[in-house]
């Protein structure tokens, strides 16, 4: 799967579609209702085995991933009167990676 710009990339994620790319092993889910994502590194060997689960992976993995939060998320929870929109900055600089494979379908 690949993305024409940053912008598209987080809509797919948003919109419920979990992605992984085996060329660098970073796994991305939505993380709350504000869209903001979360990124886990998970090798290979894991995918595979998260790969055969009828779950979503997060729901497989602990602690250790790290949190890229929107603008509207900061603005409401911190308080920010000009937030940058580290969702987006963070898909800005992984857009272009061009193996991304959906890692869940949108559920239902």
């Amino acid at each position: 799967m690949t993305f024409q710009t940053p912008e598209e990339m987080l809509e797919t994620i948003q919109s419920g579609v979990d992605l992984y790319s085996p060329s660098t092993c970073i796994y991305l889910f939505v993380y709350n209702e504000e869209g903001s994502i979360c990124e886990y590194y998970v090798d290979n060997d894991e995918a595979e085995k998260l790969s055969q689960m009828d779950d979503y992976w997060g729901a497989h993995l602990g602690t250790g991933g790290w949190i890229h939060d929107t603008a509207e998320y900061l603005r409401e929870n911190y308080g920010y009167d000009n937030p940058e929109d580290r969702a987006l900055g963070f898909c800005k600089d992984t857009y272009t990676i061009a193996d991304w494979i959906v890692a869940r379908g949108v559920e239902d």
